[in-house]
């Protein structure tokens, strides 16, 4: 019967044998000379595997030929094939996500969740963080089955390649940052809840707005942003450090106003003037929802497939939503924190 690998390794198999077996035939010697000339054959370990004897030497050959394909099954179960799988997490500059560098460097709500949380939860899978821009990520996601990203929006071009959790976050969209003083120009496209309606506003053409053009800023914007991505009233810069440079812009007056996450300008303006912080207003959007849903996102992999099973074993847990949702809280100010904690609630159903 031909033995399979699977087959030969229901039990924990042996490190792979030298390559000398088996042993070939020594003319000029008889058969109990080779028994004594040819050295024991041992695995990487020391474990060895059987060398001829005298009376094996006299063993038809298909046995000693079984024995040999036995000894070199062990090399398809070689310690490179057993070893600890690793997931690649691919993180991408945005603070404050991720944060590379200055004195709160290392300290991204993204990256408090994936070293505190996540990794802990997949104790046998290696890890490896890499920081990269977005564009690299997607293609990543696309092309290597052991990348991961902590935290996603799910959208159907992402769900062609990538296979996704179970939410982790309940977060606020993302919504319009403009001058405040520029209030008048944006009154006629605010609707009676306060929020800006993005499709008017684009389709007036009367006001430049500045995206990054590799986000996901929600499925319901992103449709609407889609046939204006080639026109004069987006900006859309394809740039690392996109937002922090869009910020820059709308203080300068160079673009009227910008999409962005609620703590992400004030991050970035947190150490300019007060005069600065307080010149940019925070509104929401029509088309957004209340609250978007981050998940993390594998490459759709027979391994990002497993590791997505396991961690919504663990996202099931009491506890490892809080967890997740504190990290993005200690980012937030007072009235975005209460906001955040009630839309996470009413999201996940939890009582008070």
């Amino acid at each position: 019967m031909r033995l399979s690998c699977a087959t030969r390794c229901a039990a924990p198999c042996p490190p792979p044998c030298s390559p000398h077996w088996p042993p070939r035939p020594r003319p000029d010697f008889h058969a109990a000379s080779n028994a004594a000339l040819l050295p024991p054959l041992r695995s990487s370990n020391g474990i060895q595997c059987k060398s001829l004897t005298q009376q094996e030497s006299a063993m038809d050959q298909p046995a000693r030929w079984k024995q040999a394909i036995l000894c070199a099954g062990w090399l398809c179960c070689a310690p490179s094939a057993m070893a600890a799988q690793e997931i690649t997490w691919y993180l991408y500059d945005l603070p404050p996500l991720v944060i590379t560098d200055g004195p709160h460097k290392g300290t991204g709500f993204m990256e408090l969740a994936l070293h505190q949380q996540l990794i802990p939860a997949l104790p046998d899978y290696k890890h490896k963080v890499v920081v990269a821009p977005i564009q690299r990520i997607a293609l990543m996601l696309k092309s290597d089955p052991q990348a991961c990203n902590p935290g996603l929006i799910r959208n159907a071009e992402r769900e062609q390649f990538m296979t996704f959790s179970t939410p982790t976050l309940a977060a606020l969209p993302a919504g319009m940052f403009i001058r405040r003083g520029d209030a008048a120009r944006v009154a006629p496209y605010v609707n009676a809840k306060g929020k800006i309606v993005l499709d008017k506003l684009l389709t007036d053409n009367k006001f430049n707005l500045g995206i990054d053009s590799a986000r996901s800023y929600g499925g319901p914007v992103d449709a609407v942003l889609k046939p204006y991505r080639d026109k004069p009233q987006l900006f859309s810069p394809s740039i690392p450090d996109a937002s922090r440079n869009l910020t820059q812009m709308v203080i300068a007056k160079r673009i009227d106003g910008m999409l962005g996450q609620p703590f992400e300008v004030p991050y970035y303006l947190g150490g300019r003037t007060v005069d600065d912080v307080k010149a940019l207003a925070f509104y929401a959007l029509e088309e957004q929802a209340d609250v978007v849903l981050n998940h993390v996102a594998c490459a759709n992999s027979e391994q990002g497939q497993a590791v997505i099973h396991k961690l919504n074993a663990v996202l099931a847990k009491p506890g490892m939503r809080e967890a997740l949702a504190a990290h993005y809280a200690a980012w937030l100010d007072d009235d975005a924190r209460r906001l955040a904690d009630a839309m996470r609630r009413h999201t996940f159903a939890v009582k008070p």
